[in-house]
């Protein structure tokens, strides 16, 4: 069985790859791999180091393209605490090129891509399990069509090492996967050539792999959506066009139903409950480990489609309507106002070590940042005669730390600390410069410094 996965279930997979064809990859040059693995490593800015100094919440940038002409996939957090993310392949003369997996490392500030093995690999979900990252994916003919038995799991180290293996049962396409309680990585999704035979199964750290298959007539049409572990340490699973939520025992894998109605969709678990979006109805439902509902109508115009959860328990969700980010309290139902990235278009949500809910929509990632760092003022000037030292101070949401700063040019302009916050700049020469603030969690911003030809000490 084999497994896959893309942006939105349901679509042909010939549409999609078509569309992706057509996309170009913004500010990437295509680089051709070297071997059976390439790889192409870029220096690349992450969102936290690049805040504008102007108090903006979203920042977005687009990492370098390994294969070409292509667009993102989706994203997880690695064991390593840094984003990784999916690339899908790109098109020319007709034939599909490779995949790629990429990573951007939190602390140095790099984006590193990693050529899948298998040429016309087409990667889907991501997910990390055991020190890995796992990515389902299947391998497309020239005449873009799934082939069973060309589905497979690639696992990667943190070194980006690639080793590939079936998926569970030979042919599963896979929806979604999950870190499982067991230590195996679990997924979602359907059997045979079209991945129309519902089931699930896991896969262990060293590759061997257990399928089980949702029965027909009672499931028909049951294939799963999405796969989370829950707050008791048993598995949780939606089936849209069975209007249930599937309690799995990870030990044996036997289901327990719960009929719910509507079209469960994505699934989270927060607090205590399970949390899941509907295919149909805008709602979010929040359930307990026992089977009990309660469901919250979305805002005015809103529709939660993906969903996840932040480490303080809060649920955020995208908005299906706008591409916007918004947030759900599932311990009273409440929705957190609705916001958009610049360039909108949100597919995913992850969370990453820096504290920051990180996204993706197709052509950029970015972060919604929960640290926005800024300065008072945000620029510095001297002309004239006037070259006293001038002072800011630095500041920061959800942050109660202390800062550094220091000159981008010694020559022009040097840089005192005068307290936890606040900075004395002195002018020695002329020219334009910039001051790095930074905290202690490696967020930063530039103070610009310029200093007239009229300014002399």
């Amino acid at each position: 069985m084999k497994t896959v996965s893309w942006q939105r279930r349901r679509q042909h997979i010939g549409a999609i790859v078509g569309l992706l064809a057509l996309a170009a990859c913004a500010g990437g040059s295509s680089l051709r791999p070297l071997g059976a693995a390439g790889v192409s490593a870029s220096q690349q800015t992450s969102p936290d180091a690049f805040q504008k100094n102007d108090g903006s919440q979203f920042v977005e940038f687009t990492p370098p393209c390994a294969n070409g002409q292509s667009r993102l996939g989706p994203i997880s957090v690695g064991a390593d605490g840094n984003l990784w993310y999916v690339r899908y392949p790109s098109c020319i003369r007709r034939y599909f090129e490779r995949g790629s997996v990429g990573v951007v490392n939190i602390l140095t500030n790099t984006t590193t891509e990693y050529l899948l093995p298998e040429r016309l690999a087409y990667p889907g979900p991501i997910a990390q399990n055991a020190g890995y990252i796992w990515i389902a994916g299947l391998n497309l003919n020239p005449g873009r069509v799934p082939r069973a038995n060309a589905r497979s799991i690639y696992r990667v180290d943190t070194s980006g090492n690639i080793s590939t293996f079936g998926v569970p049962g030979g042919d599963m396409l896979v929806r979604q996967m999950t870190q499982g309680p067991d230590g195996n990585l679990w997924a979602a999704g359907g059997y045979d050539r079209h991945g129309s035979h519902p089931g699930y199964g896991y896969i262990s750290p060293t590759g061997q792999t257990v399928a089980y298959v949702l029965h027909r007539p009672k499931y028909n049409r049951a294939v799963p959506n999405s796969i989370v572990t829950g707050p008791d340490g048993n598995l949780w699973m939606t089936t849209e066009d069975y209007g249930a939520v599937l309690r799995i025992a990870p030990a044996d894998g036997s289901i327990t139903s719960f009929a719910v109605g509507g079209y469960p969709d994505w699934i989270t678990a927060a607090h205590h409950f399970l949390v899941y979006t509907d295919r149909t109805f805008a709602q979010i439902s929040v359930m307990d480990v026992k089977g009990k509902v309660t469901i919250y109508p979305a805002p005015s115009g809103e529709h939660p489609g993906f969903i996840t959860t932040k480490p303080d328990g809060t649920v955020y969700f995208i908005d299906q309507t706008s591409g916007g980010i918004a947030s759900f309290d599932p311990t009273n139902g409440t929705y957190g106002s609705l916001l958009s990235p610049p360039s909108g278009g949100v597919a995913y949500l992850a969370n990453a070590s820096d504290g920051n809910l990180w996204f993706e929509n197709g052509l950029q990632l970015g972060a919604y940042l929960k640290f926005v760092l800024v300065t008072s003022p945000a620029a510095l000037s001297w002309y004239g005669s006037n070259c006293a030292a001038q002072t800011f101070a630095a500041s920061e949401t959800n942050y109660n730390g202390s800062f550094t700063a220091t000159s981008g040019n010694a020559q022009i302009v040097t840089v005192t600390q005068t307290g936890n916050a606040t900075f004395s700049v002195t002018p020695v020469g002329t020219g334009t410069a910039t001051v790095g603030v930074y905290d202690q969690m490696g967020n930063a911003v530039n103070v610009a410094a310029n200093v007239q030809a009229g300014c002399s000490r």
